[in-house]
């Protein structure tokens, strides 16, 4: 975990995902939306709320004119596997208590593994003094992100320095035996190519 002070200019990061997410998100919000935000209707609140929509407006339309912009009052959107739940978890809708240590790896391959990391922010609001806890998900296959310098190894070597229930709490009897016998060979690969004679602080990339 990595904590340090916020730009204002990188509150709200963007990327090539944004539509698939924000379409599926929306999509989990029409189908349940009291299941998925929860509030204190009163008047301080309110007052939050809408001082949140207006800096989010006044941000988005500045820091990304070309995919956000105001027009007649208004705020359009321009722009020419499983995010918010995994299958292997079970039946989001059911009533056993879904957990990592629980989950079903039948048949798993490495192609379905995903390296999932938060990028989360605290911000207090000028006006109503409320603070904004933002999440944005970082979502990517571990064979993907395998292919870059040094990754490889870093990550095997954090895997296998987690106690006991940091394993459990991640599930990692499920999915160890197939992940770590990749990333050694992608490591060892990578050795044999040169790569790791590279400066890591030049190609390390998160």
């Amino acid at each position: 975990m990595g904590i340090r002070k916020l730009s204002w200019d990188n509150w709200i990061e963007m990327d090539s995902y944004f539509l698939r997410y924000h379409d599926m998100k929306a999509s989990e919000l029409k189908k349940d939306f009291n299941a998925h935000v929860k509030y204190v209707d009163n008047a301080m609140t309110r007052d939050a709320c809408f001082e949140l929509y207006e800096e989010l407006v006044r941000y988005l339309t500045h820091r990304y004119p070309k995919v956000y912009r105001l027009e007649g009052g208004k705020f359009f959107i321009q722009l020419d596997d499983g995010l918010h739940w995994s299958h292997r978890m079970g039946d989001q809708a059911g009533t056993e208590v879904a957990s990592w240590a629980t989950a079903n790896s039948k048949e798993l391959s490495i192609d379905e593994i995903h390296f999932r990391s938060e990028r989360q922010t605290l911000r207090r609001l000028p006006r109503s003094k409320a603070v904004v806890f933002t999440v944005r998900s970082y979502f990517e296959p571990v064979t993907r992100i395998a292919q870059e310098s040094h990754i490889p190894g870093r990550l095997a070597e954090a895997i296998r320095n987690w106690d006991e229930t940091v394993s459990f709490y991640k599930g990692k009897s499920h999915w160890d035996k197939i992940l770590l016998p990749y990333l050694d060979e992608q490591d060892q690969l990578q050795k044999e190519r040169g790569i790791m004679e590279q400066n890591e602080e030049q190609s390390f990339p998160y």
